[in-house]
């Protein structure tokens, strides 16, 4: 049988691939034919440039390369030259090409084997049946949680305060969560979560009272997820009577504990310990 320059190029690409264990050279990239290029550089002393391996590997490549890109790539097989690959190739690819395809009766006999084994391995049925049920949920709660994320991206969550710097103040929540399938929908003013009050989906405006000025964390819960927060911002002129007298209040009860916190830690009978004033 006579075997063509094209079936020996396709088989020396065929043993290259084999030998480097990569990928599957249609998924090559140029990174890939660039590490090629300086592998058999590297083994040859021979460098073959990035188009010349492109076009070698492009599957339209009919052409036979130049005798000297052919010696680089099967010495890079440990063969002497295109001539010795050839020759100690040809057999091997006669026989291969030789070989009679399976007749019907054989094809019958790997079949009916096969079928015994799927029996003798029926225990792997229910397994099998299992993991596809767990393939199902997962990509129906992931198909679930995705579209809840994309409700929850329409919801409007915003704030405003009455006046500008002063307490107590009246804080205005204006949202939009019509989308939102859920009766567990809360606002929670502060950084507290026993400050959440629960809210319905039919309205568009909630109204609360702050008496203390600061930052407080404001956040619009459904169910237990957070799904908007931002901060809020009451202000207050500092040199207001209110605002004095909060500042009063604070330094004396700072005062007092760190005076407690002194006489106690002094005593030898009870354990050191600090007092921190809670008061805003």
């Amino acid at each position: 049988m006579q075997i063509s320059e094209k079936q020996f190029l396709d088989h020396c690409k065929k043993l290259v691939e084999e030998k480097l264990n990569w990928e599957e050279s249609s998924r090559w990239k140029e990174r890939d034919f660039k590490n090629l290029s300086e592998l058999i550089f590297d083994k040859t002393k021979i460098l073959l440039s990035l188009s010349t391996l492109k076009r070698i590997w492009k599957k339209d490549f009919s052409n036979v390369p130049h005798p000297g890109t052919l010696n680089a790539l099967v010495s890079f097989l440990d063969y002497k030259n295109w001539p010795d690959f050839k020759q100690q190739t040809a057999e091997s690819m006669a026989e291969e090409e030789s070989k009679p395809a399976p007749s019907l009766e054989q094809r019958k006999h790997m079949l009916s084997s096969f079928s015994n084994k799927l029996k003798r391995n029926s225990f792997l049925k229910p397994i099998m049946m299992v993991i596809v049920f767990i393939i199902i949920v997962l990509c129906v709660i992931i198909l679930l949680t995705q579209q809840s994320n994309d409700d929850y991206n329409n919801v409007l969550f915003t704030s405003k305060t009455v006046v500008m710097t002063d307490v107590p103040n009246t804080v205005i929540f204006d949202y939009d969560i019509s989308m939102v399938e859920s009766d567990s929908i809360f606002i929670q003013e502060t950084w507290n979560p026993k400050g959440r009050v629960l809210i319905s989906k039919d309205n568009h405006q909630y109204r609360s009272i702050y008496f203390y000025p600061g930052i407080h964390k404001a956040k619009l819960i459904i169910g237990k997820e957070i799904i908007k927060e931002h901060n809020l911002f009451i202000k207050t002129d500092d040199n207001t009577p209110k605002t004095i007298k909060i500042k009063v209040i604070n330094d004396i009860f700072r005062a007092v504990f760190k005076f407690l916190g002194k006489k106690l830690n002094s005593m030898s009978c009870v354990p050191a310990f600090t007092i921190t004033p809670c008061i805003m």
